[in-house]
């Protein structure tokens, strides 16, 4: 250890990422000796990869099942087999970012690595506006405006065009295959026990608040102005469904025309039905849900690929609006990230006030002592890789026992999804209004059934928001040339909403761990140390 310690310490990491990667450095070390024949040593080595510090640790042995470490710290005891299994799952998830695992005939290879670059996306996404707005002003400054057009038409579009084709590829099938597998776990879940299922319950409930807040505020402030953007849509009036119009649609007479259309409702439907379905088919449908499991990684991996073309949608994109002069383009853009920002302030003081309450306990000690894990949530940028996070500071600074946050966190980093939901509901209402889309009563039901379902069940990868986003737009009717106004601060978006959903998961696991007797409110009401 001394010699990792000595190593990292040429490349200057900050303390919060020197002290973790020593940490998982040491619990590694130790796992690698446990599988290891005896007598046989562990080769260490610190090395600089593509600019960022790794920690290389190999020892002969036999092949590791992460599931079965004890790296995961989880209080277990009250669940069944199959909940305690997809928590653990939950958990090695929030780790993958920053551990990499190989195993081969020669033994076990455990790479950590420090200081992952987190907002690596975030930053070229940033370059991208700034070397856009260079770009975009020269044009205007020296390139003959007869020529404009030319631009737009033959180079920026067709690249814009081409990323929103790469999202309508990739939506349908991973929500479609994010949301079985969702249900899917919800049958393994039924092991959690009584207390388990209140856990369930109350995400749930507060995801369906969530919802309702975005309504709200978004009728309360009636941010944008009809139709601003209406000549730029393609089929901007939607369709006036029925109740009993809305029943007829929710069924597919067949199985490849939702992917087709992109139905996000009938997708919806046939990906619970079909998580259902093999739920009741026990233990002789294990292939079968192997089979989505894997899917769903392949869906996830199609989603960071079409993803890591943010940084270029968003150069074309700013391009377009500088050279072709959009100031109502920039308009609505601020316009939206103004009512985002009041609708998630709302679910958060909503969220204090639930922990109020329910529990009695001062919410403003939560928010203090929740400042710096906020900050490490903040950037992050998502809720399960901040579950370690999220985590230690319910044991450590509020009191919670593991027995309950081991359940709470975990859980909620997947299917509790407040930010998620109030972000959702607002984005859609707000870019309907700005293409001159009306949205009926029973169509706006169908929009809060779809926003709750993806709550719970959204792919849980980069750009998620945008996904979902557009599976949304295309039930609504609205143009998906809409998505350009989101693109730009997506990464912006996820990194705000994973403080609200973390917050949101806090407040769950307080309220649950005080009217069990698992909260130490000694522990919760001490002054954090300095």
């Amino acid at each position: 250890m001394k010699f990792i310690e000595s190593a990292l310490g040429h490349y200057r990491l900050n303390k919060r990422d020197l002290m973790e990667t020593l940490m998982l450095s040491e619990e590694f070390l130790t796992l690698l000796r446990t599988h290891a024949p005896a007598e046989s040593k562990v080769s260490v080595s610190v090395l600089r990869r593509q600019g960022i510090p790794v920690v290389r640790l190999f020892a002969p042995g036999t092949e590791i099942n992460w599931e079965d470490t004890d790296k995961i710290d989880l209080a277990t005891e009250q669940m069944g087999e199959e909940a305690e299994e997809i928590i653990r799952g939950i958990m090695v998830s929030s780790y993958a970012d920053s551990i990499k695992y190989r195993h081969n005939r020669m033994g076990n290879s455990v790479t950590i690595i420090t200081g992952i670059p987190e907002r690596a996306l975030a930053i070229r996404t940033v370059m991208a506006l700034v070397f856009a707005a260079v770009v975009g002003t020269l044009v205007r400054l020296l390139m003959p405006e007869e020529w404009h057009p030319l631009l737009l038409a033959n180079l920026l579009q067709p690249i814009e065009t081409l990323f929103v084709s790469g999202l309508l590829f990739v939506a349908a099938p991973a929500v479609f295959v994010s949301v079985t597998c969702s249900m899917i776990r919800f049958k393994g879940l039924a092991g959690l026990g009584n207390g388990g299922k209140t856990v369930l319950a109350a995400y749930l409930g507060t995801s369906v608040l969530a919802v309702g807040i975005g309504v709200v505020v978004f009728r309360l402030f009636d941010p944008g102005t009809l139709g601003m953007l209406a000549a730029q849509g393609e089929g901007v009036i939607s369709e006036k469904f029925s109740v009993l119009g809305i029943l007829n649609e929710l069924i597919p007479n067949n199985l490849i025309v939702p992917f087709l259309n992109v139905n996000s409702l009938q997708l919806m439907v046939m990906a619970i039905v079909i998580g259902i379905a093999i739920n009741l088919g026990g233990t002789r449908t294990p292939h079968v849900k192997n089979l989505f499991e894997e899917l769903d990684v392949v869906c996830s991996n199609l989603s960071v690929m079409i993803m890591s073309a943010v940084p270029f949608a968003v150069f074309c994109s700013a391009v377009s609006i500088i050279v072709s002069a959009r100031v109502d383009v920039v308009i609505a853009a601020l316009e939206l990230i103004g009512a985002l920002i009041v609708s998630v302030a709302f679910t958060a003081l909503l969220q204090l006030l639930l922990l109020v309450v329910t529990t009695g306990l001062n919410p403003f000690t939560l928010v203090r002592k929740y400042i710096p894990a906020m900050k490490k949530t903040f950037l992050k940028g998502s809720g399960v890789a901040a579950i370690p996070i999220t985590m230690r500071a319910c044991h450590r600074q509020f009191g919670v026992s593991r027995k309950v946050s081991s359940l709470t966190i975990p859980l909620g980093a997947t299917i509790n999804m407040d930010g998620n939901c109030v972000s959702l509901i607002v984005i859609t209402l707000f870019l309907s209004k700005l293409y001159g889309v009306t949205i009926s009563g029973s169509e706006m039901l169908i929009l809060l059934f779809l926003v709750v379902v993806l709550s719970v069940g959204a792919p849980i990868a980069p750009g998620t928001i945008i996904l979902c986003v557009v599976t949304l737009l295309t039930q609504m009717g609205i143009a998906l040339d809409a998505v350009s106004l989101i693109i730009g601060i997506n990464f912006v978006l996820e990194m705000l909403l994973g403080v609200v959903n973390s917050l949101g998961d806090v407040v769950v696991a307080l309220i649950v761990a005080k009217h069990e007797g698992e909260l130490d409110e000694e522990i919760y009401n001490k002054e954090m140390s300095r």
